[in-house]
């Protein structure tokens, strides 16, 4: 399968890359990275997420065995070979190290959707995958708060159907249920999204998950009894108490109160379903903040979520560009502006490799912009989450594997500047490179910072 043209959708927040780049440690084994996903079910999000990142090896466990079979087969089907299934006791917590290979140095990447019954306990469950978290490493959790959709359609099933008949005529008749209640209230997200659902993952999710929800304060206490990091909420403007609707009073005194009470009084105003956050190891920390004044030496990639819209008039031999507008994944679209920032989105509309903070300011003070306003407008663009700063080492990693493939570089020239459409231009080729990747004897080690030399100092 080519995972750069596959129309797969992963989840939201899953891409490897930048699930590592929220940690202030960086890995330094030459080794794919590993994703470990806890309860994946029958497998579908993972087998999308293995589909699109072809060069990251991918673990699924359940200790539904019919799932891990639906699974695995699937996998088989799609003809993918970074991704395996295992069966997990999650009865005991050594459950999950005695089924699995640890790689080395510990996986790069955890993954929580589902709270796995049997370690339903959110300190215990961290306390285990602590152990065969790396140091570097993150996990990525999402969980039901505590008004989840799922509550609501697993309190209707147990109200219709008694947990002591047949799993099979239990299933049957909570079909029916749902399809009943979707003609009662079409306007419903709720039963709608439960009917849609197939039938192995409807067991797990509404008639065998015991996970009661969370909240904000048990998910701090559970980091605080394990002293694993908070590194962020997947979905950080969303909890940000800046933007509640209280009067100024009320903001000073938020502002001076504790993070985690902030995060409470985010919660309770806006009653999230799911929660959605990204902790580190105990050696880790969250990264640090970009700093503007080295934008020339840091790579930056487009964020895996960001979706382009340009909207083009075509006319003899030519095409005009008329209007970009930008959307993160579930945020609304927003129009971008003729400014440099625009005039770098542009450019980035096809990236899909690395770049230095140096290419794009280059494109845009190219276009008319000053030093200044290129910068700001890169500084803007992080801090939209538009781009991100990958780990250096992620970096140099994926450049050194792109080169040491035999005549890749001969016959697939690497994009590694942004290439900005011009108006009254013919339409670029869909990821058309702007430039090859400098040419060196030592191609195993080098990779491009365009800074003048070819190479980036490691």
């Amino acid at each position: 399968m080519n995972a750069n043209t596959t129309q797969t959708q992963q989840p939201m927040g899953a891409d490897a890359r930048l699930l590592l780049s929220f940690g202030q440690l960086s890995r330094d084994l030459p080794r794919s990275i590993c994703v470990l996903d806890i309860a994946s079910s029958s497998g579908d999000d993972l087998l999308a997420q293995a589909a699109l990142q072809g060069d990251v090896l991918f673990t699924g466990v359940d200790s539904n065995a019919s799932a891990i079979r639906e699974a695995t087969q699937k996998a088989r089907e799609a003809e993918l070979e970074n991704i395996e299934f295992e069966v997990v006791d999650f009865s005991t917590p050594a459950g999950i190290r005695a089924a699995i290979n640890v790689p080395e140095g510990g996986f790069d990447i955890i993954q929580v959707t589902s709270l796995p019954r049997g370690l339903s306990d959110l300190s215990t469950l961290f306390g285990e995958l602590n152990r065969i978290l790396a140091p570097h490493g993150v996990i990525r959790v999402e969980v039901k708060g505590r008004k989840a959709h799922f509550e609501k359609v697993a309190t209707a099933i147990d109200g219709a159907c008694e947990r002591t008949r047949p799993l099979a005529q239990r299933l049957a008749s909570a079909r029916d249920l749902i399809d009943h209640m979707v003609s009662e209230e079409p306007d419903c997200a709720d039963w709608r999204r439960a009917s849609l659902v197939g039938d192995t993952e409807f067991v797990d999710r509404y008639m065998q998950n015991t996970d009661a929800g969370l909240n904000v304060a048990e998910i701090f206490g559970a980091l605080s009894a394990t002293n694993m990091t908070f590194l962020r909420w997947q979905d950080a403007a969303a909890w940000n108490f800046e933007t509640l609707s209280v009067g100024r009073e009320e903001l000073e005194r938020l502002r001076s109160l504790p993070m985690v009470e902030q995060f409470r009084v985010v919660e309770e105003e806006r009653s999230p379903e799911t929660l959605s956050f990204v902790v580190g190891s105990t050696e880790n920390s969250p990264r640090e903040r970009f700093d503007l004044t080295k934008a020339g030496k840091t790579h930056f990639m487009v964020h895996p979520d960001a979706i382009f819209t340009v909207q083009t008039r075509n006319s003899w031999g030519s095409t005009q560009y008329d209007r970009l507008t930008i959307q993160r994944g579930s945020e609304p679209s927003v129009e971008v502006r003729p400014s440099p920032a625009q005039t770098a989105l542009f450019a980035l509309r096809d990236q899909r490799e690395p770049f230095s903070g140096l290419n794009l300011v280059e494109v845009m003070t190219g276009e008319g912009a000053s030093l200044e306003d290129a910068l700001l407008a890169l500084h803007q663009l992080v801090g939209m989450e538009l781009v991100y700063c990958p780990q250096e080492f992620d970096v140099a990693q994926y450049y050194a594997a792109m080169m040491a493939k035999p005549g890749e570089t001969e016959t697939n020239e690497i994009v590694v500047t942004p290439s900005l459409p011009q108006k009254n231009s013919f339409v670029p080729a869909a990821g058309e490179p702007a430039a090859p990747l400098p040419k060196t004897q030592e191609a195993a080690t080098a990779m491009p910072d365009l800074s003048g030399n070819g190479r980036m100092d490691s």
